[in-house]
């Protein structure tokens, strides 16, 4: 502004703030280790929910699959939050979930307190285990010759397993095991959901 004699006038000047409320952010990953599940589909989609200060429900996540990163969502600062995973666990598969980037977790869900200086980074690994059970084999032998036949004292049985009938299906490969007159051998380590079949061969 210029102001001479000539020109003089009342110039009026407004200065405006604008005030916004800051804001944090936070980020979810979804890893998944699998290494030893060998006969089993692993999940590959995952839903998350979170609640932060003050919320009376759960809001969702949008979906994410193995090895993807959220986009980030906008919170208020300073305050905790809380997320969870709401995806089930096949029947045949144990899980265990850990979280990183959370001041907390217990019982599959991180806390977590939000920065408005720093967007919180959260990783949910599932790491997938198969689940097994054990095959066990009784031997009775009734005797009805009246002491005439030499009756063996071991028997040998075949065994397999598999969840289906194509060679890829199987779970345990043929192994053979000796069982005694009147005992019980075991076989363990038989994934969940298998079928298992025998052949006594002696």
């Amino acid at each position: 502004l210029n102001l001479t004699e000539n020109n003089a006038k009342t110039v009026v000047v407004t200065a405006t703030n604008t005030f916004t409320p800051k804001q944090a952010k936070f980020t979810v990953r979804k890893n998944v280790e699998a290494a030893e599940v060998t006969h089993f589909s692993v999940p590959n989609s995952f839903n998350f929910s979170y609640k932060c200060g003050g919320d009376s429900y759960w809001k969702a996540i949008p979906t994410l699959k193995a090895g993807e990163t959220s986009a980030p969502i906008t919170v208020k600062p300073g305050v905790e939050c809380q997320v969870k995973e709401n995806s089930g666990t096949p029947e045949n598969l144990n899980r265990a979930l850990e979280w990183l980037g959370a001041q907390s977790q217990a019982g599959g869900t991180a806390t977590f307190r939000t920065d408005a200086n720093n967007t919180v980074a959260l990783v949910a690994t599932n790491t997938y285990t198969e689940k097994t059970g054990q095959l066990e084999i009784s031997k009775q032998v009734v005797d009805q010759t009246a002491g005439a036949a030499n009756i063996p004292g071991t028997f040998q049985m075949k065994y397999l397993c598999a969840t289906g009938q194509k060679a890829s299906s199987l779970t345990v490969p043929e192994g053979s095991v000796s069982v005694n007159k009147g005992g019980t051998a075991t076989i363990t380590g038989i994934p969940v959901g298998s079928q298992c079949c025998l052949l006594y061969t002696s």
